[in-house]
């Protein structure tokens, strides 16, 4: 089954421009073994991601 990521990335932009961090994300996973992971990210314009450390699995 194939999934457009078109429309939560709108309603991730959306929600992002009601956030005060001006940013939202969701990992969306998928795959015949749902092992692929896609995540869908929104910034408004001006908003940044900044590095951080993550904990490697």
């Amino acid at each position: 089954m194939k999934t457009s990521l078109i429309a939560p990335a709108e309603n991730h932009l959306a929600l992002a421009r009601q956030l005060s961090s001006g940013r939202s994300a969701e990992t969306v996973h998928g795959g015949h073994d749902r092992a692929s992971r896609q995540t869908v990210m929104a910034l408004c314009k001006g908003e940044h991601l900044h590095e951080h450390e993550h904990p490697v699995r």
